[in-house]
């Protein structure tokens, strides 16, 4: 069961996000190997922190991390992924990355 008082806070820093992940899943942060089939990410916007979720293939969530529905969210992913879910990213989440850069640094020139 995931707690929800890790997402309240948005995460300040890269770090923080990791501990919180950890928690709202309920596992240490030293049991992330890498080897997860679904990988985490926090993304900064302008609008706020975000939480990008993936696998080698595809983004699966992509979420302001202060929405309540989140740790919801993350409990469906992380079921469905049996249980294989960490901190890291994929090329998906490199890809969502600099689309929101682009599209925040000039909005008119997102859809080129």
């Amino acid at each position: 069961m995931m707690s929800h008082t890790s997402v309240d806070g948005c995460f300040a820093s890269n770090g923080e996000f990791r501990e919180a992940f950890a928690d709202m899943l309920g596992v240490s942060p030293a049991s992330f190997n890498g080897s997860e089939w679904l990988k985490a990410e926090r993304l900064v916007t302008p609008l706020g922190a975000m939480v990008a979720v993936a696998d080698a293939h595809a983004l699966h969530l992509l979420e302001f991390c202060d929405r309540r529905a989140l740790a919801t969210e993350l409990t469906r992913l992380r079921t469905s992924a049996k249980g294989s879910i960490g901190v890291g990213r994929f090329p998906a989440i490199d890809q969502v990355e600099e689309e929101l850069g682009r599209y925040f640094d000039d909005p008119a020139q997102a859809d080129r």
